[in-house]
């Protein structure tokens, strides 16, 4: 499958799937993948059938549902996947996206107001990963290629005030003085990969736009690596932090 197909979900159907497969955490995504699958009363279940049948999620068999077999490798993957990036607005620019790793990749992004709907799709990882860096890139005033840089910039050279307080700070600050100082360095969108064993981020990738550039500001065990933006640079940094998933 190359991505080119996407699945809409509501919340229930998005779950109820899921667990079908064994799915009993999600890590990485909305609020409620923190917590145990949603439990639902009967009325609930038999409206969910009704919906999933139409939609042909699932096809009624004599005393059971079978999942459509797409769907069932999609949410096989999810649950093989042994690690997750998370693609968050800073902004409220685009929507909020989540990229399991396994085999193949999975896409699943919010959808509809507040959130209410996921859409997601899956496939090879370079199809994926362009899909889910659609709409979340900043805009650029130069040819990416000018910008390219493999080493990181120079931070005296920069003479970024803002940026030495967030990189010295942003580890002892509480949550409100942070978003304050997130907010002041014009941070357009912030990428990390989770990983199922710890359930928490272990790598962090930040898109900040400055008033004369725009930046890629990538942490990994504590350390801080920046380096000017370019599209040839965001993949490589992703690249690498998917590493062997």
């Amino acid at each position: 499958m190359n991505g080119d197909k996407k699945y809409c979900f509501t919340e229930q159907e998005f779950w109820a799937l899921a667990g079908s497969v064994g799915i009993q955490k999600l890590y990485g995504f909305l609020p409620e993948a923190e917590a145990d699958l949603k439990k639902f009363d009967e009325k609930i279940v038999y409206q969910l059938l009704f919906q999933m049948t139409n939609k042909k999620f699932l096809e009624a068999e004599e005393n059971r549902y079978r999942m459509h077999p797409e769907l069932r490798e999609l949410f096989g993957y999810i649950k093989s996947a042994s690690g997750v990036l998370t693609i968050y607005s800073m902004s409220g620019s685009f929507s909020n996206k989540c990229i399991y790793l396994s085999d193949n990749i999975v896409l699943v992004e919010e959808g509809g107001i507040n959130a209410r709907f996921l859409k997601a799709c899956f496939g090879a990882r370079e199809d994926i990963l362009d899909i889910a860096l659609e709409g979340i890139l900043p805009k650029q005033n130069v040819a990416d290629d000018l910008l390219y840089q493999k080493e990181n910039a120079d931070l005296e050279k920069l003479q970024d005030k803002e940026l030495v307080i967030f990189l010295e700070q942003m580890g002892s600050q509480e949550e409100q003085e942070r978003k304050k100082v997130i907010e002041g360095l014009g941070i357009h969108s912030r990428i990390e990969k989770w990983e199922k064993e710890v359930s928490c981020a272990v790598k962090s990738l930040w898109i900040a736009v400055r008033p004369l550039y725009n930046l890629l500001l990538y942490q990994e065990k504590e350390e801080w690596h920046i380096y000017f933006y370019s599209l040839r640079k965001l993949k490589e940094l992703i690249e690498e932090m998917i590493g062997d998933d």
